[in-house]
């Protein structure tokens, strides 16, 4: 299986397998997560201010709806309708949540 690229402000600092962690020190301020998969097309994004001094936990997990479109358009329209169904951002193979 291949690893899902996780960025930070367009900068690439994991690349996490099923039931991989990451740890890593976010300066404060805006700042964007990236999950995308070499070979697929498309990017999910996750905009959060970082605070000092706090800890954040998000989920990198399929999108099932995603898988959906990419075979669907791919089935009809070949593989420009891959590129068209999966392109846009927020509509990569991953989405990243907050942990509760």
């Amino acid at each position: 299986m291949l690893a899902v690229a996780i960025d930070l402000d367009g900068n690439r600092v994991a690349s996490l397998n099923v039931n991989d962690t990451h740890t890593m020190v976010v300066k404060p301020g805006r700042a964007t997560l990236t999950a995308t998969m070499f070979g697929y097309p498309g990017r999910y994004d996750l905009s959060f201010t970082a605070e000092r001094g706090k800890s954040y936990r998000f989920i990198v997990s399929p999108r099932v709806d995603s898988f959906g479109a990419g075979v669907v358009g791919g089935a009809i329209l070949g593989p420009v309708g891959v590129l068209m169904a999966t392109a846009a951002e927020g509509n990569g193979p991953f989405k990243i949540e907050p942990a509760n």
